[in-house]
């Protein structure tokens, strides 16, 4: 498939003229290491928690020189070739905002080592042809409370408390600004599964914090396709009962379910 970007119409994505099926890899457990891929769920479930285990037994330097030989040799250029030479055209990178931004009281910065691997995996995308799907996978604050989102508190503080929504607004914005004209990215995936049942009470923040982002991504983006997941693990699309159709085809959205 050469790349241009994709786009969203009569309930199918295309590649200029042509339907485009997005079949491909998630790369989990690369930049943002998740307890159950290590098989150490439990007390040590997430990154934060992975990160002081092994700063605590074997020493700091240990720890950035560990994290950085895993995330250099985790996903590489190979990997990418070898999912081209299957057939696969794109990929899911989950990211984690805590490592990939660095959230200030004035403004928000890119992290510059975290920010090169997303770089480098564009760049060996657009090399072979595959589309990359940028995943917010773990959102400022935490948007579901569990392990998938490297939640400090077991609590889905994206929706608790106003200053994360912000954080995550600004850290939107400046992967729009970032990545506005690169035809290799597929689509901006705003959300990863925001809210399980047993925090449904906090439902009715997610659609008008979709539209935020939304609204502020196209300011600076009017190229990418926004993928929108339901709540529950992306299952329970009610969240989004009052986005009309006509709202959806307007912002070029996809519905992402798990």
């Amino acid at each position: 498939m050469k790349q241009s970007f994709l786009t969203c119409r009569s309930a199918e994505i295309y590649c200029g003229e042509t339907p485009a099926l997005l079949r491909g890899f998630g790369l989990g457990g690369w930049l943002l290491p998740e307890g159950y891929m290590w098989q150490m769920e439990g007390d040590i479930d997430r990154p934060r928690r992975m990160e002081q285990l092994i700063e605590s037994l074997c020493g700091k330097e240990y720890a950035s020189s560990f994290w950085k030989r895993y995330e250099e040799s985790y996903i590489t250029r190979a990997d990418i070739e070898w999912i081209a030479g299957l057939g696969f055209n794109s990929v899911r990178l989950p990211v984690n905002a805590r490592r990939l931004f660095r959230f200030g009281v004035v403004k928000t910065e890119f992290q510059t080592e975290t920010l090169q691997h997303v770089d480098n995996l564009i760049d060996w995308c657009r090399e072979f042809g595959i589309y990359v799907i940028l995943d917010m996978h773990a959102a400022p604050g935490g948007q579901t409370g569990q392990n998938i989102d490297d939640s400090e508190n077991d609590q889905p503080e994206l929706f608790i408390n106003p200053v994360y929504q912000d954080q995550l607004c600004s850290a939107w914005e400046l992967l729009a600004a970032r990545y506005a004209n690169e035809p290799a990215v597929a689509a901006y995936d705003l959300l990863n599964e925001p809210l399980p049942d047993f925090f449904r009470q906090y439902n009715d923040g997610v659609l008008p914090l979709y539209r935020r982002l939304i609204a502020q991504i196209r300011v600076i983006d009017p190229n990418h396709i926004i993928m929108l997941e339901g709540a529950h693990w992306a299952t329970d699309f009610s969240v989004l009962d009052d986005m009309t159709r006509e709202e959806a085809a307007r912002g070029q959205i996809v519905l992402q379910f798990h």
